[in-house]
């Protein structure tokens, strides 16, 4: 069976051709645009551009900013059977072009900004033989977008289907929060799993309006047929949306579903309970990206007492791994994280495989099946969503891919655990581990039971010296005003009764943890430890 993701677009535009496939923000309106219409145009482009010597499997370099365009490329390119790189802008301009380079990209499409970089860093695009600016050919280009969609119009007999379920579909790059950007391959076989999964697990359909802050889940959202609203934002910086436009995209159009990060979802749900704001149409808000506070969950109800605030647990090497919802998590979520076993993710989605490796930064050779319930390791998967390799990097897949028991892993890179029924905890990165006199602290775990107390915002768990000798301290990012000598001490006392009973004794104030530009979620826990062992180191 041909799983090509672009038929799904190419499905809907049959049975609904005038339905509006993405809506994106207009002046002080909407410009909604049909199935239809993005069908049209990705095929198009799809034909000028395998005229012009493009064809499957050829790496296709894409820089453009969420809009049509960006929608009408990456569907064109699915289409054609060529990949897509992709690559955040955010991971930094030398290591954004060193991902380029290393990528090779046979052709791009991208802003006149990349062109006029390209006139200046030959080196870098040296592989590229045709390039496609979005705007004029001023600033560098051979063609247009416009161009070789009109030609590809123009033709009579446009460019058939080609990749199938084990082809490539996209090469994505990782934004190496914990070490340096990779090339994740996904295949097409891949994004139709997540498709089939969404529809699934949480009845998405073509009934739905989604709003979404995550550019790439656009694509996923059309093929399921749904209506996507793009708010007025920058979605390659979700961090710096405004609330109210998030909040209007909302309302508008009374959308039933919507994905956001949790620092959006705080967000969203604070400026409408200042307007009065209430989200009755809502059914599902889906998260990730970063651990969800748990006061999120009773939160939203009281903003959109119909929805459920579901916790996607993924990657960029998996999409969709595991997932839960807030009936779990305030109730058994509560529960556990109180008692240190970290943050409910929930149970592995539908033909996916779940396994607790032992700790070691060491490559790994088998994978036990049979693994013991609440103890903690490593998370490796395996299953229909899991990229099989980074590409052009057999270093990273030898410390990262297992081949065990007929089947592909992948190692998260995350620690957690697995409870008596099956699910999921998170327990927070590998590399984010404090070890103390050789015993393993996981950062979210441990944070978990000190994000409870009413006057702290956020905590972070870093080591002082280095492991396996280190001294756990706690810092504290406060609600108000710096915590007072007792407050740090009834924050500690949490501990009591816990998984991690006085493991750690030292806890310090810090006004404002650095997080990760793009999210604003992830804590930068490596600039904190940097910090707390220049500041802290000679403290006991």
């Amino acid at each position: 069976m041909n799983y090509n993701i672009a038929r799904f677009l190419s499905e809907g535009a049959q049975r609904h051709p005038d339905k509006d496939a993405l809506i994106f923000p207009h002046g002080s309106g909407w410009r909604p645009t049909t199935y239809l219409e993005l069908q049209t145009w990705a095929v198009a482009f799809a034909t000028g551009l395998q005229q012009r010597g493009v064809n499957t499997g050829d790496r296709v370099l894409v820089l453009v900013k969420p809009s049509v365009d960006l929608y009408v490329t990456l569907f064109g390119l699915l289409h054609l059977g060529a990949v897509p790189i992709l690559a955040d802008p955010g991971m930094g301009r030398k290591r954004l072009l060193h991902a380029i380079q290393s990528s090779a990209p046979a052709a791009m499409v991208a802003l006149p900004v990349v062109h006029a970089i390209a006139c200046v860093a030959r080196k870098t695009f040296a592989s590229v033989r045709v390039s496609v600016t979005t705007g004029s050919r001023l600033f560098g280009g051979n063609h247009t977008l416009a161009s070789i969609i009109k030609d590809g119009e123009e033709t009579d007999q446009a460019a058939p289907y080609l990749a199938q379920h084990d082809d490539e579909a996209a090469i994505v790059f990782t934004s190496g929060s914990t070490g340096a950007p990779k090339g994740v391959s996904f295949r097409h076989g891949a994004f139709a799993a997540v498709v089939k999964i969404l529809a699934e697990q949480y009845g998405m359909s073509g009934k739905d309006t989604t709003v979404e802050t995550f550019a790439a889940f656009a694509l996923i959202d059309i093929a399921l047929g749904a209506t996507v609203v793009i708010p007025d934002m920058n979605l390659t910086k979700p961090a710096t949306a405004k609330p109210a436009n998030l909040l209007k995209a909302l309302t508008d159009h009374e959308a039933t579903v919507a994905f956001m990060s949790p620092i959006l979802v705080k967000k969203t749900i604070s400026i409408a309970h200042q307007t009065g704001t209430t989200l009755p149409h809502l059914r599902d808000l889906l998260t990730g990206v970063a651990p969800v506070p748990i006061p999120l969950h009773s939160a939203l109800r009281q903003v959109a007492p119909n929805a459920n605030l579901r916790v996607n647990y993924g990657a960029t090497e998996g999409l969709t791994l595991c997932g839960t919802d807030s009936n779990a998590v305030l109730s058994d979520g509560v529960k556990g994280t109180s008692a240190g076993m970290g943050t409910l993710v929930g149970a592995p989605m539908p033909g996916i495989q779940v396994a607790i490796l032992p700790i070691t930064d060491d490559p790994v050779d088998d994978v036990n099946l049979d693994t013991p319930r609440n103890v903690i390791g490593e998370i490796a998967v395996s299953g229909s969503v899991v990229s099989p390799e980074y590409k052009d990097n057999p270093t990273a897949n030898a410390l990262a891919k297992i081949v065990a028991h007929d089947a592909l892993w992948h190692r998260t890179g995350d620690l957690g655990r697995i409870d008596d029924e099956g699910r999921v905890w998170f327990c927070g990165r590998k590399a984010h581990r404090v070890v103390v006199k050789g015993h393993v602290l996981p950062s979210v775990a441990v944070e978990g039971i000190f994000n409870l107390h009413p006057r702290v915002f956020r905590t972070a768990l870093v080591g002082i010296g280095a492991r396996p000798n280190q001294r756990a301290v706690l810092l504290i990012e406060p609600k108000g005003a710096p915590l007072t000598s007792a407050e740090l001490g009834e924050v500690l006392a949490l501990s009591e009764n816990t998984f991690w009973a006085g493991a750690v004794t030292a806890a310090h104030n810090h006004s404002a943890f650095p997080v990760d530009p793009r999210h604003n979620a992830k804590i930068s826990r490596e600039a904190l430890t940097l910090w707390a062992n220049k500041h802290l180191g000679s403290k006991k």
